[in-house]
């Protein structure tokens, strides 16, 4: 066998983050056990801080059935302000739709709401999510 091609950790890191872009439809579906809520946001707590490493930060709280997700550095709106687009608000569409699916998944059985009452893309200092799930 040919002796393996040399990777250095940085490089190593960046495919392995976008590896899980690719598969993180894939890596939800396969979680088929029921999470209470505090364990599904630290399921997405791990995934996000694996997937972007400091490109984003955010801070998860739960309290009963709802939990809050503030964000204060946002990669993907960093990105759409770095590229000088005419709406920053692009960054926003995918967690418009992402956090439910995301939920959903892993609450299976149990009604999803989520809210947005800040987002950075509009404007607002850090970007917050607002998750209720069903009892």
């Amino acid at each position: 066998m040919a002796e393996l091609f040399p990777l250095s950790d940085a490089a190593k890191l960046k495919v392995l983050r976008k590896l899980m872009l690719y598969w993180d439809g894939q890596w939800f579906l396969k979680v088929v056990d029921r999470y209470g809520l505090e364990d599904a946001l630290r399921i997405v707590a791990t995934y996000g801080q694996v997937l972007m490493g400091t490109r984003v930060k955010s801070k998860y709280f739960t309290q009963g059935r709802q939990a809050r997700v503030t964000v204060n550095v946002c990669a993907a709106y960093e990105g759409a302000r770095l590229a000088r687009l005419s709406r920053a608000d692009q960054a926003c569409v995918a967690c418009e739709t992402i956090w439910q699916a995301w939920f959903e998944t892993l609450l299976p059985g149990r009604a999803i709401t989520v809210d947005y009452p800040l987002r950075l893309g509009k404007g607002d200092a850090r970007c917050e999510f607002v998750i209720t799930a069903a009892e």
